[in-house]
């Protein structure tokens, strides 16, 4: 028995000791824990809820609704997203560290710092010296990927010529030579190649944040860091995927300054081309994209200019749908904008100017169709009248008055155009209308015609059937199949004969100036492709 008690008093012993262990750590860890609490919320974005009302509906004060709606982030979202909020609890006092933003997979960290009575923010992941410096360039107020402070400046340095002799066409100061001297590339050009300096404006100083090298195709582009307390450029590739995408964002949105050189590297040519000797082309090209510009003389029709160029078919029509009048009031100067992929070129964008006017539009599809987007992004939407009521591969004969017919040989006016399109192949109606005639007339043989209330009257001929909803009287909606191609009459072939009258007067229907219905629509998509090509094209426009 007395064996049995001594062990019960040797483990009561150690419990005991044990009690009091923890009694003493968990007193020591009150006497040190901080004041500080954390605080972690989470608030939902649902699909296309506004973003205003995203924030008025959440318990934020009026500097954090400012601060993240100043957020490089799409305020509109096509699914749910999450706003992870984590708060500093600190004498009763509460503020906002850090908010992470999740939709889907994706996922962006911002820390927020504030400075007397004012917020910053920064991102997470891109920490860097330079990220720094932007943000202190733009504060709180600004965006920098839509209120850019960036300029650039370009030289070329030729074969053969010193990396040094080439430098002397800029005034750099020591510090600003050194560092470009710093980029691992080749100091002897083996061909003609392009510098493009990249400055931030701060306090009316500007300091050298980048340079692109080009030669021919290839290019490569570094960013100044400082490594070891010395500037250097460091090239892009060695990033992180979400800093160089937002590096290149701001090189792209810098302004450019050619200084020198300019014909060499452009590759400036000037000619007349043979079928009208009075129009002059001045072909401009850099990298992957090139520019045709050519002048428009105050009355000129713009297709008989631009049936000279080197266009296709599409081009042709994507170029005469520009919201710019296709007839000048005055002289004015038009330049076409191309990108080269492969063996092909792509119209990207245009630039009329006339006077100390200026017009600039870039291409961009919105549900399946090209449209011409302005620089605030905004496109039309649904314009009032299309210029072709099919698809067709090309047009087989022109609006001409005097023309001689095919078949008869006699000289009889063509009063409109013949689109070259398989047999059967849709035909619909390019704006609303009211049908006045459907039947057989003449050499014509099956015959619609359409009467669109205002002002404008169209014709289709040739046709292989009407279809039953475009009777004489029906009543006729924009897009409407109304008949379908054919071979009857005096005709060569399938094709669509195409007529459209003003007020009662045959116009071309390549040329006449169509009514617009003016609802446009406003996308951050065409504001973005703007910003791409805006830089290059007013380069090679100059």
């Amino acid at each position: 028995m007395s064996i049995t008690l001594k062990k019960i008093q040797h483990i009561l012993s150690v419990f005991g000791f044990w009690l009091l262990l923890i009694f003493c750590l968990n007193t020591q860890a009150k006497t040190i824990q901080s004041d500080i609490i954390y605080e972690y919320k989470v608030i939902t974005q649902e699909k296309g809820q506004a973003f205003s009302d995203f924030l008025n509906a959440n318990e934020l004060t009026n500097k954090q609704k400012k601060l993240i709606s100043e957020f490089p982030i799409l305020h509109k979202v096509k699914s749910n997203r999450q706003f992870h909020l984590l708060y500093a609890l600190d004498k009763q006092k509460r503020f906002l560290k850090e908010i992470k933003v999740t939709r889907d997979n994706r996922m962006v960290n911002f820390v927020i710092t504030e400075v007397g009575d004012r917020f910053q923010f920064q991102k997470e992941a891109t920490r860097t010296q330079v990220k720094k410096n932007i943000n202190k360039s733009i504060k709180s107020t600004s965006n920098p990927i839509t209120k850019p402070t960036w300029e650039a400046k370009d030289f070329y340095q030729k074969k053969g010529q010193t990396f040094g002799d080439a430098l002397k066409l800029l005034k750099l100061s020591k510090l600003q030579q050194q560092i470009i001297k710093s980029g691992d590339f080749l100091k002897e050009a083996r061909s003609k190649r392009l510098f493009i300096l990249f400055f931030e404006k701060q306090d009316k100083k500007l300091l050298l944040k980048g340079v692109k090298v080009t030669r021919n195709k290839n290019y490569v582009e570094y960013l100044v860091k400082k490594i070891n307390g010395k500037y250097r450029l460091v090239n892009l590739k060695t990033l992180k995927n979400n800093e160089r995408k937002n590096i290149q964002r701001l090189f792209g949105l810098a302004e450019v300054t050619p200084l020198a050189d300019l014909k060499a590297p452009t590759h400036l040519v000037t000619k007349s081309l043979p079928k009208k000797k009075h129009l002059s082309v001045t072909y401009r090209s850099l990298d992957n994209f090139r520019t045709i510009g050519f002048s428009q003389k105050k009355g000129q029709s713009l297709y008989s200019l631009i049936s000279n160029l080197d266009l296709t078919t599409i081009q042709q029509r994507l170029v005469m749908d520009m919201p710019a009048r296709l007839f000048a009031k005055t002289d004015r100067r038009i330049n076409l904008m191309f990108e080269k992929k492969g063996k092909n070129k792509y119209l990207k964008a245009i630039r009329v100017v006339r006077g100390s006017l200026t017009a600039e539009y870039v291409l961009i599809k919105y549900k399946g169709l090209w449209k011409w987007a302005n620089e605030k992004g905004q496109i039309e939407t649904n314009t009032a009248f299309s210029r072709y009521p099919l698809k067709f591969s090309r047009i087989s004969s022109g609006f001409n008055l005097r023309r001689r017919h095919p078949i008869t040989g006699k000289i009889r006016p063509h009063k409109g155009i013949d689109l070259k399109a398989p047999y059967g192949s849709p035909i619909y109606a390019p704006s609303n209308g009211v049908v006045v005639f459907s039947g057989r007339q003449n050499g014509y043989g099956i015959i619609l015609e359409i009467d669109h209330q205002n002002g404008y009257h169209t014709k289709y001929a040739h046709l292989s059937r009407i279809m039953r909803n475009a009777r004489k009287g029906s009543y006729i909606k924009k897009g409407q199949l109304t008949a379908k191609v054919g071979n009857t009459g005096i005709s060569t072939g399938s094709h669509l004969h195409y007529e459209i009258l003003v007020n009662g007067t045959a116009r071309n229907p390549k040329t006449v100036r169509l009514p617009k219905s003016g609802a446009k629509k406003t996308l951050s998509t065409a504001k973005a492709v703007f910003r791409l090509y805006l830089p290059v094209l007013r380069r090679l426009s100059q």
